[in-house]
């Protein structure tokens, strides 16, 4: 967001959201042994949020105040994408792992799986 409010470079805010959001989305895929399933819905909240953050941005810098609803609705929906995945990642762990039947599997990175 600073790359692009205070220096006004909208290519590099664009990478550094596509750049952290692919690491996000590598740690989210290596660390957790997930159904199919569970792991695309952690992906798109994952996904969802810094979408949304990157919209509300753009709107303010395009449309600038008179957009201001607009904006704060997309940030609303920002953090509320952001607080629906911890709280699908902290339900997941909390159950001792996935649908899979797999006794904490979910719920501990691949190191600790036997």
């Amino acid at each position: 967001r600073y790359v692009l409010l205070e220096v006004g470079c909208r290519e590099a805010a664009i990478a550094g959201v596509v750049v952290f959001g692919f690491v996000a989305e590598t740690l989210l895929r290596l660390d957790l042994s997930l159904t199919v399933r569970e792991l695309r819905r952690l992906q798109c909240l994952l996904a969802a949020g810094p979408v949304c953050a990157s919209a509300a941005t753009f709107v303010l810098i395009t449309w600038g105040h008179p957009q201001a609803q607009v904006v704060e609705t997309l940030a609303f929906l920002a953090f509320f994408f952001h607080g629906g995945f911890i709280l699908a990642l902290t339900r997941l762990a909390s159950t001792g792992g996935s649908s899979k039947g797999e006794d904490l599997q979910g719920a501990l990175p691949r190191a600790f799986s036997s």
